[in-house]
């Protein structure tokens, strides 16, 4: 399968690598970080496109830390 995968994203995060990748260079799969943002929190949709295969998304939650634990 050829063609790119393009990421878009919403909410209180942003994208981490790269976007547009091609399809076909990484077998079949592919992926990136988000990084929510400081102080914010909501829900992020992640949406993944390609021309032929259609689109797939995911939502996560963004929570508030809680201080001096690891999550």
């Amino acid at each position: 399968m050829t063609g790119e995968v393009t990421l878009t994203l919403t909410g209180p995060a942003v994208l981490i690598g790269q976007n547009r990748f091609p399809f076909g260079s990484y077998g079949g799969v592919g992926g990136a970080f988000i990084r929510s943002v400081p102080g914010k929190t909501g829900q992020v949709m992640v949406i993944a496109r390609h021309a032929t295969l259609g689109s797939a998304s995911v939502q996560i939650t963004v929570t508030a830390a809680c201080p001096g634990r690891y999550l």
